[in-house]
């Protein structure tokens, strides 16, 4: 199962609901007979994200940047 969205808004941050997201989208996958999750589009600045995917027990095989170039 490919997640390319996660999140929560800025102030309902760190107070456990990433992890509740996280442990429901999951369970609820297994259910449907999907056997992994990924988290795709997580950009190497997203500290807090990328923390909480390893936490989990994901591991990081891609590393996505944003260059900026004036034209």
């Amino acid at each position: 199962l490919r997640l390319v969205i996660m999140g929560v808004i800025k102030g309902y941050r760190m107070n456990g609901l990433e992890a509740l997201l996280y442990l429901n989208g999951n369970r609820n996958a297994y259910k449907l007979g999907y056997q992994g999750v990924e988290f795709s589009w997580v950009l190497e600045d997203n500290i807090l994200t990328r923390r909480a995917a390893e936490n989990y027990g994901g591991k990081i095989y891609k590393t996505y940047r944003i260059y900026e170039v004036r034209i």
